[in-house]
């Protein structure tokens, strides 16, 4: 695989990849919501709008609910999700990926919980760690949620052009 600066270009063919991969990527979803309320999905999706009535690439590239989760968290309670904060999303709690936590506030490695969101990318796709987390069964839960991660890219792969 060689660098392209949006991502990574494969010397893989189409028809390189086995039928059953195929079938899986063409049957996700674009989100999860499973039976305690709790949402899965890539990105985030805009607050302001009803959640299933989104563009589809919202849900994949979304940075604005973190950003404002964020900005509110600041003013708030801990925890405490403002009145109207959420147009029509009825969950419990939102675990999303796509923004880094390296790349927020004190730029740490480590899950990231505001309001109740909890944002996983942990910056693996730079130079971060992969971690995966066991699911708590509340979000009060959250402090004693068990994670694990890689070692940081760079250990993994010392000749990495990100």
């Amino acid at each position: 695989m060689i660098a392209s600066g949006r991502g990574f270009k494969s010397a893989f063919n189409a028809s390189d990849i086995p039928a059953t991969h195929k079938k899986l990527f063409e049957s996700q979803k674009l989100y999860f919501v499973d039976e305690q309320h709790r949402c899965f999905l890539h990105a985030g999706f805009d607050r302001h709008l009803p959640f299933t009535l989104q563009k589809e690439t919202t849900y994949y590239w979304d940075r604005e609910l973190l950003e404002a989760a964020l900005q509110r968290d600041a003013y708030y309670e801990k925890g405490v999700i403002p009145e109207g904060f959420y147009n029509d999303a009825p969950f419990k709690e939102i675990f999303i990926g796509h923004t880094p936590t390296t790349h927020i506030g004190d730029q740490t490695d480590k899950p990231l919980q505001v309001l109740n969101i909890t944002d996983l990318d942990t910056g693996a796709g730079h130079q971060g760690r992969l971690t995966i987390m066991e699911l708590p069964e509340t979000a009060a839960d959250f402090a004693a949620n068990r994670y694990w991660q890689s070692d940081p890219l760079t250990q993994l792969y010392a000749n990495s052009n990100r």
